[in-house]
């Protein structure tokens, strides 16, 4: 739906290799690490490094990114420990994909202002 919006999405795949192959996410990129402790840095400097720093990045609309946690992970104390900090759209999949992919509304959460919702509305419910 994002997608076909036109709203740039960025989807960091955090699971570890067995639990992706059972429910892969479409264009989600996977990210390397032992644990999900490396696996989390790692994506806050692809989120934090954004690429290109110059005009070119200021014209363009912010990128949503969507973490995909391992289905045993509670994130909202990982994304408000790690990714604070960050002045980005960061979103999660509610209890993991598997709960996410059962889920008939498919609700996605953020934490902080969403720049994509209409009237940027805080606390990140849609």
């Amino acid at each position: 739906m994002a997608q076909a919006n036109h709203i740039t999405l960025k989807i960091f795949d955090l699971r570890e290799k067995d639990e992706q192959a059972r429910g892969p996410v479409a264009q989600a990129q996977p990210v390397e690490g032992k644990t999900l402790a490396e696996r989390v840095e790692k994506a806050k400097e692809l989120i934090g490094n954004g690429g290109n720093k110059g005009l070119a990045a200021k014209l363009e609309k912010p990128a949503t990114t969507v973490l995909v946690f391992p289905t045993v992970t509670d994130p909202r104390p990982v994304l408000e420990r790690s990714f604070q900090t960050l002045s980005a759209d960061i979103r999660f999949l509610e209890g993991g994909y598997a709960a996410w992919a059962a889920k008939p509304d498919k609700e996605i959460k953020t934490v902080g202002v969403c720049p994509t919702c209409s009237g940027g509305a805080s606390g990140g419910k849609k």
